[in-house]
């Protein structure tokens, strides 16, 4: 997959500060276990659907929460996108259980319960 210098920033971002929005914003001892590391981008990898839906859309969304902003364009831009990625793989194979399709599922929804933020609710 290749990614603009937007995206490339985006999956920069994911694994160098979104730990802290899971695991809190103080400092970590360097022996912590990284999920983000180990097990979100590595499954992620698994193809064009699960990047979308894990990566780019919670390093999008988490980057403008983060920055203090409320709803980006950037962030609905890439929400949409990956609903479109699903809706059509699921169109396509809609018996498919690889763990690739289950992730993105679960990441799809994790990200309807990981923004605090009022006015995510209101989009939501």
């Amino acid at each position: 997959m290749d990614l603009s210098a937007q995206g490339q920033e985006l999956f920069d971002f994911y694994p160098n500060v979104m730990p802290a929005c899971s695991y809190g914003f103080e400092r970590r001892s360097p022996l912590a276990h990284n999920w983000y590391l180990s097990v979100f981008i590595p499954e992620a990898m698994k193809g064009a659907l699960c990047f979308q839906n894990t990566i780019l859309v919670h390093a999008a969304n988490s980057q403008a929460w983060v920055q203090g902003l409320p709803e980006t364009c950037l962030a609905i831009g890439h929400r949409a996108k990956a609903s479109q990625l699903r809706l059509h793989h699921y169109q396509q194979y809609p018996h498919d259980t690889s763990d690739a399709t289950i992730s993105a599922t679960i990441s799809a929804a994790a990200l309807e319960d990981f923004d605090p933020r009022i006015e995510r609710r209101i989009y939501a």
